[in-house]
């Protein structure tokens, strides 16, 4: 259990939440008509001065400008680029929210989307040092990994349960780092569209990219620096946790202090809750589906049924089951395969967790557990696979137990190089894949990967 924000707010006064500031404050508007940015601008006129860009004065406007710029609006003009650069190289404070340059206006005719520029995002993302990976999710929990400025009050380490802003949840975005320095975590899940709980099965992709993911980026160009956060936070200021990070990202003393030690706050290893390195271990993080099977020919479980977030499923076409189940003890992720199947002939079907974020480190030596459930189990087993930035892989695999058995746990140890080639670092990641390789039934529970002290 999670404890309260708002409790754990009100713990704090808010004045010691946020640096005072005078430096002036340049927003580009997303569209002439927005009402979060509207009360967010006018909140912000008590303080200091406001300059409202306008798209067709826009170079012009920054060219003199020094302070802070922020703005959500997914559509940029390509001949936007260099003045944004030059702002910051200058020492500008470039904050971009939510889907903020997610699409460029290569042409000019306002069709953001369709006339989208891959160079001019490519640049911008750049600038930043990160990119939009994925759109449509809400934050569950927020982490922070280092105590930073930007989240003056919170706990090091430690997870807090976001609020709730509304029934869909908070307008979040889900951000790659690149060269940015990633100074949060937040775990997100998929948006519940507004037609009822859940998603449509077909559409079941969508829930595996939740899990954690980079709340806060920041990059150092040239004398300023330019941070991505992943939620449009000026749309949340009723929730005292997100209005706090808000005031304290628009305060000078917070770039000041972050820029100092930029480079420390990056080597700085996070604390995973409970040692974990995997999301959603426990299998309870789910999401409902009552609309649709993932295929047409699967001859899955009745609707609902329910999809373990951040678990992708892998299968052949043929008679199969992979989902969540409930156990006794709450929910397991569960494979079926029986004799004959076109999905047993083709080497049966696996559960798998992808960490895009290098959370295995050279050198190290890690634990990795499991509990299972069998019944008429034929070759089961787990793998681990540790991506290399130049394509390389290194894996470890090892065998679950067979046959028909109670819940057991099995645990396995091993051990990363403790030197790969000059320039074949950082890796990009790892995959872990839990696997049913022929026949049978089997659910997994409890899937932990930690560091061995």
């Amino acid at each position: 259990m999670f404890p309260s924000p708002l409790l754990y707010f009100l713990a704090l006064p808010f004045s010691a939440l946020a640096f005072a500031d005078d430096l002036p404050l340049a927003v580009l508007p997303y569209a002439t008509d927005e009402p979060h940015l509207d009360r967010f601008i006018q909140s912000e006129s008590k303080r200091r001065k406001i300059l409202k860009l306008s798209a067709s004065d826009f170079s012009r406007q920054l060219e003199s400008f020094n302070g802070f710029l922020l703005t959500a609006r997914e559509g940029f003009r390509q001949d936007w680029i260099d003045p944004l650069k030059r702002f910051v190289q200058r020492g500008g404070k470039l904050v971009l929210l939510g889907r903020a340059g997610r699409f460029i206006d290569a042409n000019d005719n306002g069709r953001y989307e369709h006339g989208t520029d891959r160079l001019g995002i490519s640049e911008l993302n750049a600038l930043t040092g990160s990119r939009i990976e994925l759109v449509g999710f809400h934050a569950l929990r927020l982490r922070v990994f280092e105590d930073n400025p930007l989240f003056v009050g919170f706990d090091v380490g430690r997870w807090i349960e976001c609020p709730r802003v509304n029934d869909n949840g908070a307008p979040f975005v889900k951000l790659t780092p690149g060269k940015s320095v990633f100074l949060g975590g937040v775990y997100l899940a998929h948006k519940k569209p507004k037609h009822g709980e859940g998603f449509p099965g077909a559409s079941y992709n969508q829930a595996l990219f939740a899990g954690e993911s980079p709340l806060v980026t920041a990059h150092s160009f040239g004398k300023g620096m330019a941070i991505r956060v992943a939620g449009d936070l000026f749309r949340l200021r009723s929730s005292p946790m997100f209005s706090a990070i808000l005031k304290n990202l628009l305060a000078s003393e917070t770039w000041q202090r972050l820029q100092a030690n930029l480079s420390t706050y990056g080597n700085v290893q996070p604390v995973y809750g409970g040692g974990n390195l995997l999301d959603n271990g426990d299998i309870e993080t789910l999401y409902l589906i009552k609309e649709k099977p993932l295929r047409k020919d699967n001859r899955v479980a009745e609707l609902p049924y329910h999809w373990a977030a951040g678990w992708h499923y892998n299968a052949y076409i043929g008679f199969f089951r992979g989902m969540a189940r409930k156990t006794e003890r709450g929910h397991a992720l569960f494979l079926e395969s029986v004799e004959g199947s076109e999905n047993q002939r083709n080497g049966g079907s696996n559960f798998r967790q992808e960490r895009a974020m290098n959370r295995l480190q050279n050198g190290k030596s890690y634990e990795l557990s499991i509990r299972s459930r069998g019944e008429a189990v034929r070759r089961s087993s787990a793998s681990i696979v540790y991506h290399l930035n130049n394509g390389q892989r290194i894996s470890r695999a090892f065998d679950l137990p067979g046959g028909t058995y109670d819940w057991k746990k099995s645990s396995f140890t091993f051990a990363l190089p403790r030197f790969v080639p000059e320039g074949k670092e950082p890796a990009r990641g790892f995959t872990l894949y839990l696997h049913l390789s022929v026949t049978g039934r089997i659910w997994f529970d409890d899937i932990r990967l930690g560091e061995i002290k």
